[in-house]
């Protein structure tokens, strides 16, 4: 008499929900087998028992599968695909808003850029005001309209953070003429 051996099982690992931090980090919740033992691999490395882990910003295929044992047979290898996404910058102003009266511009600073990004300004209403950045230093320089308008700091997307933006609100005073 010979009694084969039973199919395996395994309830499959998740991926887990993950944002750049520059350490390494695992990328999956462990599945679990009661049949044998499950290993893992990440893209094209070697398997073992140790869950995988990764540090750069990027997308990543996990393999698994479960172990011949005793009673039970292997499972096929199968994979998930876990995504470590760009960590959310952040961007502080020295001010949130100002008045300028035409014609003297005034400058305000980008006292915190986490990611190290590129900086650009833009005005929501050039007649009011426009801008420009020179390292951390913004210029902002009152149009010849009296009023209020927006200006966008942005700091580029980079390798690890996404793009984000801060808002400087600029009032726009109208000079006094002397005769």
């Amino acid at each position: 008499v010979t009694i084969g051996k039973k199919d395996g099982s395994v309830t499959a690992p998740t991926a887990k929900t993950l944002a750049w931090t520059g350490s390494a980090q695992t990328l999956i919740n462990a599945g679990s087998s009661s049949t044998g033992t499950i290993e893992y691999k990440l893209n094209d490395g070697t398997y073992s028992t140790n869950l995988p882990s990764a540090t750069a910003v990027g997308t990543y295929t996990v393999y698994y599968k479960v172990l011949e044992s005793t009673n039970y047979k292997a499972v096929a290898e199968k994979s998930i695909t876990v995504t470590i996404a760009k960590a959310n910058n952040t961007l502080t102003l020295s001010a949130a808003s100002a008045t300028y009266t035409y014609p003297t511009s005034g400058t305000f600073t980008v006292t915190k850029n986490t990611s190290g990004g590129s900086l650009s300004c833009t005005s929501g209403n050039t007649a009011v005001a426009t801008c420009s950045v020179s390292g951390t230093t913004v210029t902002v320089t009152p149009g010849t309209t009296a009023g209020t308008a927006t200006l966008t700091i942005k700091s580029a997307a980079t390798t690890n953070y996404k793009e984000t933006t801060a808002s400087h609100v600029v009032t726009t005073a109208s000079g006094t003429l002397s005769v």
